[in-house]
């Protein structure tokens, strides 16, 4: 895990195991810790925290550089969070980047999130 601070009136960007984050200015209710988990599994996850609506959408980045994605259309993949009181995934699109071998997509709130394909 790795965290860094930002602030309501600024934001920030860090990122983690090439998991990233952008948080605009004005996104956050309150200057808060923030953080990315690698998230150790078969599937390509990343925990985003913490939990909570923003203000204006985060944008998120995960990594599927260290995946054997081989057999995996990537026009395909997309992002998905985990909604425990439905018990599902949840799809929320993203943009492929077969250069930097990551997908990023825009989110109101943070949560685990994994590489999924639609």
């Amino acid at each position: 895990t790795a965290s860094k601070y930002m602030t309501v009136s600024s934001g920030g960007t860090f990122s983690y195991m090439n998991h990233r984050m952008l948080v605009p200015p004005g996104a956050l209710s309150q200057n808060t810790e923030m953080f990315i988990t690698d998230v150790s599994s078969n599937l390509i996850q990343a925990n985003y925290g913490p939990s909570g609506q923003f203000n204006l959408p985060v944008t998120i980045t995960i990594s599927y550089a260290d995946a054997e994605l081989s057999s995996v259309d990537l026009r395909k993949m997309t992002i998905a969070w985990y909604d425990e009181k439905l018990g599902t995934w949840v799809d929320v699109g993203g943009v492929v980047d077969r250069v930097n071998q990551t997908i990023t997509v825009a989110v109101w709130h943070f949560t685990q999130y994994t590489i999924s394909t639609k």
